[in-house]
């Protein structure tokens, strides 16, 4: 069993009272502190890939997770190779031209940043906080 196939069935196991919050990446809100709230409603895992799906449509897409801590007052993956976090604009219909993401690659030089939503900076370099974390 991988590591992100045993994350997806813990995960499972302890919705709905799994941590919910405001989503940090590599130390990087998404939007403002404790702006949002965002609930896990599902895990799933294809190999080495943990995906995350939430109740507003959102998904959260981790490669590699490892070091995880879950339960109803953490969540917090410390460790991956890269996270992609997919978002429709709030507000729009969930249509193709609303889907947003933000896609955060680690490499030996720290991590990089991809986006279609264009005023997001890129996190610290390198990163030292977890990778992902609901706060």
């Amino acid at each position: 069993m991988t590591v992100a196939r045993e994350y997806a069935e813990r995960i499972d196991a302890l919705l709905p009272i799994i941590k919910s919050g405001t989503l940090r990446i590599w130390g990087e809100w998404f939007g403002r502190p404790h702006d949002n709230i965002h609930n896990i409603v599902e895990a799933s895992a294809d190999g080495d890939i943990l995906k995350l799906t939430f109740n507003e449509g959102e998904s959260l897409t981790v490669y590699n997770p490892d070091h995880g801590a879950f339960d109803d007052r953490v969540f917090m993956i410390k460790f991956a190779t890269r996270v992609r976090w997919e978002w429709y604009l709030y507000g729009e219909d969930r249509s193709p031209e609303n889907l947003r993401f933000l896609d955060y690659l680690l490499g030996p030089e720290g991590c990089t940043l991809q986006t279609n939503q264009g005023f997001i900076k890129p996190p610290d370099q390198p990163p030292t906080s977890p990778a992902v974390e609901l706060l």
